[in-house]
């Protein structure tokens, strides 16, 4: 899943490119395509792989489940969230926002830029704690009545937060069923629906544009997912495939820093060319090489581990 996993981080970066760059600029049309297609996957796919690897963790034991999850979820949320305080507030006097040290409270109740991941995936993992020992359909259907009633009244975060907790919470129950996963994967009717899945999510790009977090889409994604998955567990480890399995590997890693450095190289990138080609290979190419560069000083210095994981005792 590591392949699935690095992808869905690079569609992610991809995604934020497009986002950051200046105000009055429009992006390239392929880009902006790219994004509408694949927008509705990237994140389910992202939390339907952490749903997976739940009950092996849970297997530990509730103690050390919960520590766990503190430690390497809590814990670079709240570093984080005062990395990225500290680089608005410093960028304040040529933003013009008018952000302050004191800001860092809304990490509390409103994640700030990309952190809010980190944050619904904090809340996702202590549903699945407290929800341990009752029927997955449960919380299921709790995230889908969430959903369904926040995206009625027009709340939107708890809107995504309920859409993204049913592919958690889909992730989890299939970890505990790998035969049900198995049997899907390998059965050739599954793979056809998959098709049809993943063309569903095409066509209503072409012609919605971007579409996130609507439970109306949930059937197409899943069966798109079920046909990302087949698909990527088919693609052999090469030195072709490598780098996104490095990616996979180092999610987390690859997820944090990316935002921050795209914000920063754009800025950068735009003083010195007019070009949108130009600015956009620039800052993705600073995104990853970024992560990229984190990773190997982490395994190098082991005490820089700090920023994304809180150490043992």
């Amino acid at each position: 899943m590591d392949l699935l996993r690095g992808l869905a981080i690079v569609l992610v970066v991809l995604f934020h490119a497009e986002t950051v760059i200046r105000n009055d600029t429009v992006p390239p049309g392929w880009l902006s395509l790219w994004n509408e297609i694949f927008s509705p996957l990237r994140m389910p796919a992202m939390v339907f792989l952490s749903g997976l690897l739940v009950p092996r963790s849970l297997g530990k034991g509730a103690g050390q489940y919960l520590t766990g999850k503190l430690r390497g979820v809590g814990w670079p949320y709240l570093v984080w969230s005062m990395l990225m305080v500290a680089l608005f507030v410093a960028a304040s006097p040529v933003t013009g926002d008018n952000w302050k040290p004191t800001d860092i409270v809304r990490a509390a109740y409103n994640p700030i830029e990309h952190l809010w991941f980190l944050y619904y995936l904090l809340g996702f993992y202590m549903v699945a704690l407290v929800t341990r020992k009752v029927p997955a359909w449960l919380p299921a259907s709790g995230y889908l009545v969430l959903a369904s009633a926040a995206s009625l009244a027009g709340w939107t975060d708890l809107r995504i937060f309920g859409f993204l907790g049913l592919f958690f919470t889909a992730g989890v129950w299939l970890a505990d069923h790998p035969q049900v996963l198995e049997g899907l994967l390998s059965s050739r009717v599954a793979h056809v629906a998959a098709l049809f899945g993943f063309a569903a999510v095409v066509v209503l790009a072409f012609t919605f544009g971007q579409i996130r977090y609507e439970v109306l889409t949930i059937p197409a994604i899943c069966l798109a997912l079920l046909g990302a998955i087949t698909l990527a567990r088919r693609v052999p480890p090469t030195r072709f495939s490598a780098p996104l399995r490095f990616i996979g590997e180092n999610s987390l890693v690859f997820y944090l820093m990316h935002y921050p450095v795209l914000i920063v190289s754009a800025a950068l990138a735009e003083r010195f060319t007019d070009s949108v080609a130009v600015v956009l290979a620039v800052e993705i190419a600073a995104g990853l090489a970024a992560g990229w560069a984190v990773v190997v000083v982490t395994q190098a210095v082991p005490a820089t581990n700090l920023l994304f994981r809180f150490p043992r005792r």
